[in-house]
């Protein structure tokens, strides 16, 4: 398994109508690559970042992303 060769910013935005707790996110890139972030709360309306999602571009490397 290697380092991806490009990232994207990810960025969580509470429409919920209330405050969220213990918010969890899961990206996985194929088989190779997995990213995770917490937060604690976010608070309604907020958006939130601090996680990036990492993937692989370029000739014969087309994966699939799952969240």
């Amino acid at each position: 398994m290697s380092e991806p060769n490009s990232w994207s910013p990810v960025v969580v935005k509470n429409s919920w109508g209330s405050e969220m707790t213990n918010v969890q996110v899961s990206h996985r890139y194929d088989t190779d690559h997995y990213d995770h972030h917490t937060w604690n709360a976010i608070p309604s309306g907020d958006e939130v970042g601090g996680m990036q999602a990492g993937y692989w571009t370029g000739f014969g490397r087309t994966g699939k992303d799952y969240w």
